[in-house]
């Protein structure tokens, strides 16, 4: 029993890592977003009073 709970906790722990990277990565990939949403929606103006 004490063998199998083991790799759990190194799996809870290599997700916990993944997490935390995860967040990292998705706030710089909403950062990017944001630009790329706004420089889209400015185009998207553009276009509909064009």
């Amino acid at each position: 029993m004490g063998e199998a709970r083991q790799p759990r906790r190194s799996r809870e722990m290599l997700g916990r890592r993944a997490s935390s990277g995860s967040r990292a990565v998705q706030r710089a990939v909403s950062q990017a977003d944001r630009k790329a949403g706004s420089a889209v929606s400015s185009r998207s103006r553009t276009m509909s009073s064009g």
